[in-house]
């Protein structure tokens, strides 16, 4: 049985949700609130009942809790692996902690990765984990990373928790990308587009066509693109819309267009609605 993500047009995407004592990776462009993305998911497994763990390698404990409430996320039973505090020199109250600084990041890896396994262990009950970030510790190199997340794979099941990994494509080489892609379940990616004033963010699964999105208050919103073609009486404004389309619906009489043409086009996987105005 799928684990629902609360986010419907994902569920659709990966046939009813997340599989469940899965690996998957939230891989995304800079400048994408992938942890938000993230924490919505995690707010909607909480509420169905799992226990949530989340190590965060870049903002505090209750800096996220903050973010979550500030959504209206649920937050009850999620367990931290704080691996920033002590960093930044903030007194910590979690149980699962890094309880010393290191500046070598290999070190940094290796005891994370110890706690995360031993909050794995001790937290009882089905389990929903967000790793909040990979990219913190790819010094260490994507082949090391990979050969863990492999390793995990038997752990979450023992352990009946479905993972989320967080990884920023911060330009790494297309290879290193590769080997941590095939070291789990399933790659949801998040990306955006950038063209003059319009900027938007989408996410897509396998290849499939891609959904735009914003983070609003109330969360993850899809948003759909939409050109609107309107002119005088006979411009053409039907013909625009049937040329642009892939598939458009027009309602004539006497020669003229009587209700609103819609149609959409797809065009590298990104899709767009399309209306034409009546006849004037």
């Amino acid at each position: 049985m799928k684990l629902p993500t609360g986010i419907e047009k994902l569920d659709e995407m990966l046939s009813g949700g997340i599989g469940p004592n899965s690996s998957n990776l939230i891989l995304t462009d800079p400048m994408v609130d992938k942890a938000s993305f993230a924490q919505q998911i995690l707010s909607t497994r909480l509420a169905d009942g799992d226990k949530g763990i989340y190590v965060t390698t870049s903002k505090l404990p209750s800096m996220i809790i903050k973010n979550m409430y500030d959504h209206g996320w649920e937050t009850k039973n999620i367990t931290f692996v704080d691996c920033i505090s002590f960093t930044l020199g903030v007194k910590t109250g979690e149980k699962y902690a890094l309880k010393r600084k290191t500046l070598e990041v290999g070190a940094a890896w290796e005891e994370t990765m110890k706690i995360f396994e031993q909050a794995l262990k001790e937290v009882k009950g089905f389990k929903f984990a967000v790793f909040d970030c990979l990219e913190t510790f790819m010094g260490v190199g994507a082949d090391k990373i990979a050969e863990k997340l492999n390793e995990l794979k038997t752990l979450m099941k023992e352990t009946r928790t479905t993972c989320l990994y967080l990884l920023t494509n911060w330009n790494y080489k297309e290879k290193d990308i590769k080997k941590i892609r095939n070291a789990v379940d399933c790659v949801i990616e998040l990306g955006t587009v950038e063209k003059k004033l319009l900027w938007m963010n989408y996410f897509f699964v396998d290849q499939k066509p891609k959904v735009f999105f914003v983070i609003t208050d109330t969360g993850v919103n899809l948003y759909v693109p939409k050109i609107l073609i309107t002119g005088p009486f006979h411009a053409g404004k039907s013909s625009i819309a049937k040329v642009l389309s892939e598939k458009a619906i027009s309602v004539d009489r006497l020669g003229t267009t009587v209700a609103l043409d819609h149609g959409y086009v797809e065009k590298k996987g990104l899709v767009c609605d399309i209306f034409g105005t009546p006849g004037q």
